[in-house]
């Protein structure tokens, strides 16, 4: 376990970081402030078809890398440790 004043700093650091608008809410804004309302809600179904997209490629990848290695071996290699050392 971390030093409480560490975690404590990891805390604060990630909650400040997830506040932060990131670039697809940049994009948003920006396009809705320059193009109006309905060019804004278009951006937001474009990024969010584009997130959808993105996970279920990742989730497929992800899917064909244990399927093609077998759940077990993928466990043993990158699993976590038994009580009484490595699987």
């Amino acid at each position: 376990m971390p030093e409480l004043h560490l975690f404590s700093l990891f805390v604060v650091t990630v909650t400040l970081l997830m506040l932060l608008p990131g670039p697809n809410v940049g994009l948003i804004v920006g396009n809705t402030v320059r193009h109006g309302t309905s060019y804004g809600l278009l951006t937001i179904a474009g990024t969010s078809t584009a997130m959808a997209v993105q996970l279920g490629l990742t989730s497929l990848g992800l899917a064909s890398l244990l399927g093609h290695a077998g759940f077990s071996q993928w466990a043993r290699a990158f699993g976590p440790p038994r009580a009484g050392g490595w699987w």
